[in-house]
């Protein structure tokens, strides 16, 4: 079911992503940072930026940092990123095609191999280990449409 968002909001989210997605670049020199996310509740919408072992980082527009939280994650962007193209290279020299899923919240990443048999024989053989941040998933990448607000970025 869609749900439904007044004029006004959708304004509010596209301002707020913009500023957002421009704190995330200056953000992402930081070899700490995890991602961020923005979320909603009755309150209104809240950007919360992660960073491996936590802290808060200074914010220099008034209107995002009054909206902004911290949080903690054990593990950064970076290394999700590393351990994904490692993965992928080590993927396609054994002949399995795959995909991937970032869970940013969560700091998994999900693998959604081609040939989930292969995959797993080569786990057991010691052939390749998946850091403990990947998630194998027994089943095909399913692509869900995104509600976009123009120039905002994905509103889910």
């Amino acid at each position: 079911m869609p749900v439904r968002v007044s004029v006004g909001e959708a304004v509010r989210r596209a301002r707020l992503q913009r500023l957002a997605n421009e704190q995330a670049e200056r953000f992402a020199s930081d070899e700490a940072f995890a991602g961020s996310w923005i979320s909603q509740d009755r309150n209104g919408f809240k950007v919360n930026f992660a960073f491996k072992g936590g802290g808060a980082r200074a914010i220099g527009e008034a209107d995002l940092a009054g909206v902004s939280t911290f949080s903690s994650t054990h593990y950064s962007l970076k290394e999700i990123d590393a351990e994904r193209q490692r993965l992928t290279e080590a993927l396609r020299a054994a002949g399995v095609d795959a995909s991937f899923e970032l869970r940013v919240r969560e700091s998994q990443l999900l693998l959604y191999p081609g040939d989930s048999a292969k995959v797993k024989q080569l786990v057991s053989s010691g052939a390749l280990s998946p850091r403990d941040f990947v998630v194998i998933v027994d089943k095909p990448l399913i692509r869900r449409p995104e509600a976009a607000i123009s120039g905002g970025g994905p509103t889910n």
